[in-house]
């Protein structure tokens, strides 16, 4: 018979694994898409947008 109670332990390991996703998925989209992004838009709109 399987158990449904949660740990604690099992919770914040399934909460660090999200997190941890999440920050990746967020790194990975301003490293792929919005860095070179703006970098198409010329150097002085990115030193203000980036300032």
């Amino acid at each position: 018979m399987m158990s449904l109670v949660v740990t604690g332990t099992e919770f914040f390991g399934a909460l660090a694994a999200f997190s941890a996703s999440l920050f990746c998925g967020a790194a990975c989209y301003i490293s792929l898409v919005e860095h070179p992004a703006r970098l198409e838009c010329g150097a002085e709109l990115a030193t203000t947008e980036l300032s």
